[in-house]
């Protein structure tokens, strides 16, 4: 990613370090606080789940390819 879309051109958004809050480079670091994210609640669902979370419901993405419990036991190309 070039930039923070806060303006190198004539016209500019100011202060331009406020806007950009280091978004041009964190990107890795935010997908791997969601994924920290992510595997802690896939460990709480598969252990004694004392939060009583409703496996059901759970709409949390992942942002980047991992390792996930949830796709350990998948099979792909059965020519569906």
């Amino acid at each position: 990613i070039k930039g923070g879309a806060a303006g190198g051109g004539y016209s500019q958004v100011v202060p331009m370090a406020d806007l950009n809050l280091h978004f041009t480079g964190d990107f890795h670091a935010i997908t791997s606080a969601h994924n920290l994210l992510s595997a802690m609640l896939d460990n709480h669902i598969w252990r004694p789940n004392s939060l009583g979370i409703d496996v059901r419901r759970v709409t949390w993405p992942r942002t980047v390819d991992m390792n996930d419990r949830a796709l350990r036991h998948i099979v792909v190309g059965c020519g569906g």
